[in-house]
């Protein structure tokens, strides 16, 4: 008897949907995370069937999801893409003429879905304020080399507002609206603009959790949804990849959730640098962090000890004009892929589990980064069903 009931206890640890067996015991523990993390939202579907939709108690309400807003644009993008009107191969002079100039004329629209543009970002509050965004992303500076260097840019992608619009007809927001959310049923939502009626790429959009989790249903599914293509399954392929050889973690505005992802300083990057006709001086520095580090914060510790806080500036005029960094990246491989924005906003999707997770909060009075971005959700979501 003692040992059937022990059976019963070990069979109810676990959700078996449609063949995977999701833990429930970290289930609870995911929503308690969730709860204590002031979430306004979190949800997870796995092959389509819902496991869990939970909102803490409070009601259920719009969220401004940040940065995903990025990979939303990047699903208008695929979308002029698979209607033949768009190639993310052009380059962007031919849209605006005057960035055919010696250092910008190369840049292309993947470029600027890559954050590899070389063109310098703004202080986020200067973005926001700006009266037309996209004049403001089309006063860029150039500081890098056109596809050398991985710069978070949220003053370039919103050069994609105005591309979308010449390319598709429509501005961004009704473009998704009449050819995506609307066939996903989505009709509450508000996309923000800036003063010249530009909605922002970069931010901002506010969408209800469950109208996100749509979303990654129709990611999941690469561009289908009940029974309609809407976009070419071929553009999520690309877009699931790494967008640049330098950036394993990153594809084409969508961030790339890998397997033991680690930064590594060997002699393969002394030696470039030595080629590269690198300073001696910084070489010698180089060489005193050689090693493997488990992810960002290591190594960012590891070079401020070694360069110094101001590091950024060094390596500015030392190696980025060669096009080279200090560590290279390596993974094992890409295990899924997210959208992922300021104070933790999340839309998580694991297609080998067919697992679409999404997790939300508002801005309030005392947000506390230890608690409430919660870091490592889409790690967390990955747990529920890997053995």
């Amino acid at each position: 008897m003692k040992q059937i009931v022990l059976l019963i206890l070990c069979c109810i640890s676990f959700i078996n949907i449609s063949g995977q067996q999701v833990n429930r015991d970290r289930l609870s523990e995911l929503i308690a995370i969730c709860k204590k993390g002031h979430s306004d939202g979190m949800i997870i579907y796995q092959d389509g069937e819902l496991i869990t939709e939970s909102y803490f108690g409070k009601e259920p309400k719009r969220i401004d999801i940040k940065s995903v807003t990025k990979s939303i644009t990047n699903l208008a993008v695929g979308y002029l893409v698979t209607q033949g009107k768009l190639n993310i191969d052009q380059k962007v002079h031919e849209f605006y003429p005057e960035w055919k100039q010696e250092n910008k004329m190369e840049i292309s629209i993947k470029h600027l879905l890559t954050h590899t543009s070389g063109t310098l970002d703004s202080d986020f509050a200067l973005v926001e304020s700006a009266p037309d965004i996209v004049k403001l992303a089309l006063s860029s500076d150039q500081t890098h080399p056109v596809g050398k260097y991985y710069v978070y840019n949220n003053k370039a992608v919103n050069l994609l507002v105005g591309i979308i619009e010449k390319s598709g007809g429509k501005k961004l927001d009704e473009l998704v609206k009449k050819e995506i959310f609307m066939p996903l049923g989505i009709t509450d939502f508000i996309w923000p603009k800036d003063h010249a009626g530009n909605p922002y790429a970069m931010a901002f959009l506010q969408m209800y959790p469950k109208d996100l989790a749509r979303i990654g249903r129709f990611v999941l599914n690469k561009g289908k949804w009940e029974g309609k293509q809407i976009i070419d399954p071929k553009w999520f392929d690309i877009s699931m990849e790494p967008g640049a050889g330098f950036m394993p973690e990153y594809g084409l505005l969508w961030e790339l959730l890998t397997k033991n992802f680690r930064l590594v300083v060997d002699e393969e990057q002394i030696q470039k640098m030595i080629d590269a006709g690198v300073e001696k001086e910084f070489i010698e520095k180089a060489k005193t962090i050689k090693g493997v580090y488990r992810g960002y914060g290591e190594y960012y510790g590891k070079i401020r000890e070694v360069f110094g806080k101001d590091f950024s500036k060094e390596f500015l005029h030392k190696i980025v004009p060669f096009g080279l960094t200090v560590g290279k990246k390596e993974t094992d491989g890409i295990e899924g892929y997210a959208g992922i924005g300021y104070l933790g906003q999340y839309l998580v999707i694991y297609p080998k589990y067919k697992v679409v997770a999404v997790r939300g909060i508002n801005h309030y009075a005392g947000y506390n980064w230890e608690t409430d971005e919660i870091s490592d959700f889409p790690q967390m979501v990955l747990k529920l069903i890997e053995d």
